[in-house]
């Protein structure tokens, strides 16, 4: 019996939203809001079904094919974080979006069809894309490019024909989809044949519907629905201009003798400028199907580099990447400050698919750093300066100032950023620098006007550097008294890295500042019941600890000491054996003034690693607190024999320990030197109370500017 029932609506209504399903547009009121890829194709999945549970399992075969190697779990929660972001929900009070943990998601809002999609007429003045019966017959033999397509010709008209006929291609006509008016709107011309064949304009529409489609994949633009088609005699950049995009991707192709070229150019829309030439892209017409894959990789990774918030823009790069490396490079930097392993193996993706490509490179060098494999780091960065004549100015700027801070010399490195700057006004990987550098040379201020000149947005959070750049931020505003805007920054960090525990540190630094200690209880109450995706509970107590000491408050202070050792007690054996754990409970029994308990903790592991310059630190910092001088002197002086800014460091705090000032000053002095950076970890040290109204010392850690 045939199925006589409705066809599915085109457009649909929920609170003051409306989604056309075709034209894949969604809108609250007037005003359209971006949301592409992923974030839509979920929205269409819950509208389609209000009511019902729609099951994470359906989700992912629905938006990541068998053979799509993405890390799931991660993609789908940040497409739904988007996805409430666009719409303002919120997945503690849903109006829209309920959460069924570890099931999916259902659509909680009434949903109402209200009609045909508004793209299935054209709008006024414009015209209708001519009806399937009227369009260019595309007829096997490629006759008219003779004996030297002829063989070749009826395998990609065949494949030409199924993909224009499949739901959502675009069809031949003057189409103008409605306008996007956004500065990261994207335009896609159809491609011009110049093969003197008439039989092949189709390829135009069939290679632009391409870029279209991997495009939308890219969730920091807006691409416009459907293809411009200017016809023989327009412009597309009128057009384009006309429909709000900020860029133009259009091109052509020509017989070549491998079969066909296709050659492709991103233009600035306003000015006409071009802004990329993509390398040619040729293949035999009998395979069309890797030779449009390449095409449309190339062309969506270059657009995606554009708009990228960390280092984009093609003025700035010298290689734009392919999609699917972007796509690798986007998903090691969102985890890059919670989980630097994972992100190295994502950014090692990235440069395995496209080796010139430059920014993973640079942010796995940062991860290396980070994970303390300075060998790796440094074949990394000597690798990068083997290119610097391949590279853009920003990129040289960009590499001096890896250089530099390698180095130590953080001023220099400074400089190189607050060059490259102007270059790059809104690279969050280039501010985030200039703003945690601020802070190493004792600028929290400058830091601050930093922050404040790429202020945060909704995109900026999506990944960890975003962030962990508020945390900076917060320290900041901590040196300079600002605590109210900086428990605001802290609280909005924890937003969008829910379980990453270091930033709810930087909130109780704040509550204990504010004297709200009620507030501060409660956060270390959640970081107790959190299953942390970076830092642990014992971290939050600790780094709380030091702040209430800092403050005056030691009883409160030595109390949640405590609370943070009987913690690390009750974990299971395993979770207490990494010498880093060990280190955390070592150091938990230090603010708890359980001395002895503490110093048999680091004198097991100075036994094991007797290089280990914090491990003699911390022997002589409680040497000194015992009343042992004899010995703390001794530690301060092996660490005498040794360089570099820890063993200054050390040598200071055993001084400010023993009743020393002007020793602990000079030394100080000394550690800055050398590179010790500035910040809250000096200001809330439980070593310098003896030091914290001495002037000369007042008159060192005071601000720059």
């Amino acid at each position: 019996m045939p199925d006589v029932s409705p066809p599915s609506p085109s457009i649909v209504r929920f609170a003051t939203f409306e989604v056309d399903l075709r034209s894949g547009e969604l809108r609250n009121g007037d005003a359209r809001i971006a949301l592409q890829g992923q974030p839509f194709q979920i929205l269409e999945q819950l509208v389609r079904r209000p009511g019902e549970l729609v099951t994470r399992d359906e989700l992912r075969r629905q938006l990541w094919p068998d053979n799509t190697f993405v890390d799931f779990e991660h993609g789908l929660n940040a497409a739904i974080r988007r996805l409430r972001e666009a719409l303002g929900d919120s997945a503690d009070e849903p109006r829209f979006i309920e959460t069924l943990p570890r099931r999916g998601y259902r659509f909680i809002a009434p949903v109402e069809p209200i009609g045909p999609s508004a793209a299935a007429a054209p709008a006024a003045g414009q015209t209708a894309a001519p009806p399937a019966r009227e369009r260019r017959a595309v007829l096997p033999g490629g006759l008219g490019l003779g004996v030297l397509l002829g063989a070749l010709l009826g395998a990609v008209l065949v494949f030409v024909m199924a993909r224009l006929n499949e739901p959502g291609a675009a069809a031949p006509g003057n189409q103008i989809a409605a306008p996007i008016v956004a500065s990261n709107g994207v335009a896609v011309a159809v491609f011009e044949n110049r093969t003197a064949d008439p039989s092949l304009d189709s390829l135009g529409w069939l290679v632009a519907d391409r870029i279209i489609r991997a495009t939308g994949r890219v969730d920091s633009v807006v691409v416009l629905p459907q293809a411009i088609d200017a016809g023989p005699a327009g412009d597309p950049l009128a057009v384009a201009r006309q429909s709000g995009a900020s860029i133009l991707a259009t091109g052509a192709y020509y017989v070549h003798e491998r079969g066909i070229e296709f050659q492709a150019r991103i233009l600035d829309a306003p000015t006409g400028r071009l802004l990329h030439a993509v390398a040619p892209q040729t293949g035999a017409l009998a395979e069309p199907a890797g030779m449009l894959q390449g095409l449309e990789q190339v062309i969506a990774g270059a657009i995606a580099m554009h708009f990228d918030d960390f280092f984009g823009g093609l003025d700035l790069v010298s290689h734009p990447p392919t999609l699917d490396a972007y796509g690798e490079y986007r998903a090691g930097l969102e985890v890059f400050e919670s989980d630097y392993p994972r992100s190295l193996s994502h950014l090692e993706r990235a440069v395995a698919i496209d080796p010139a490509f430059l920014v993973p490179r640079v942010v796995a060098y940062f991860a290396r750093g980070n994970l303390g494999d300075a060998e790796e780091a440094d074949a990394i960065l000597s690798d990068l300066e083997r290119g610097m004549d391949r590279l853009t100015p920003a990129e040289r700027l960009f590499v001096e100032f890896l250089r530099a801070s390698r180095e130590l010399r953080y001023a220099q490195a400074l400089r190189a950023l607050e060059d490259l700057e102007p270059l790059a006004p809104a690279s969050l990987g280039v501010n985030f620098n200039i703003v945690q550098l601020s802070m190493v040379l004792n600028r929290p201020r400058a830091a601050v006007e930093a922050h404040d000149r790429l202020p945060t947005s909704a995109r900026s959070l999506r990944h960890s550097i975003g962030t962990y750049r508020l945390t900076v931020l917060a320290q900041a505003l901590h040196l300079l008294g600002d605590h109210d805007r900086e428990l605001r920054e802290s609280r909005l960090a924890q937003q969008y890295a829910p379980g990453v525990l270091g930033l709810a540190s930087a909130e109780t630094r704040a509550l204990v500042a504010l004297g709200r200690f009620d507030e501060l209880e409660r956060v270390i109450d959640q970081s107790l019941a959190t299953a942390p995706v970076a830092g642990s509970p014992a971290r939050v107590m600790e780094e709380s600890a030091k702040e209430l000491r800092a403050h005056g408050h030691r009883e409160a202070s030595i109390a949640l000491a405590s609370r943070a050792a009987d913690w690390h007690e009750r974990q299971p054996p395993g979770a207490r054996a990494s010498a880093s754990a060990r280190e955390q409970f070592g150091r938990t029994l230090y603010l708890a003034e359980r001395w002895e308990e503490a110093g048999a903790v680091f004198a097991a592991l100075l036994k094991e690693q007797p290089g280990d310059v914090w491990y003699q630190g911390w022997m002589g910092a409680v040497a000194a607190r015992t009343g042992d001088v004899e010995r703390a002197r001794q530690v301060a002086a092996g660490l005498g024999r040794l360089s570099g800014r820890v063993a200054a460091l050390w040598r200071a705090t055993i001084a400010a320990l023993i009743g020393e000032p002007d020793a602990a000053v000079a030394l100080f002095r000394d550690a800055f030197a050398q590179g010790l950076p500035f910040g809250v970890h000096l200001h809330n040290s439980p070593h310098l109370e003896s030091l914290r109204a001495y002037g000369p010392f007042i008159d060192l850690m005071r601000p720059e500017g």
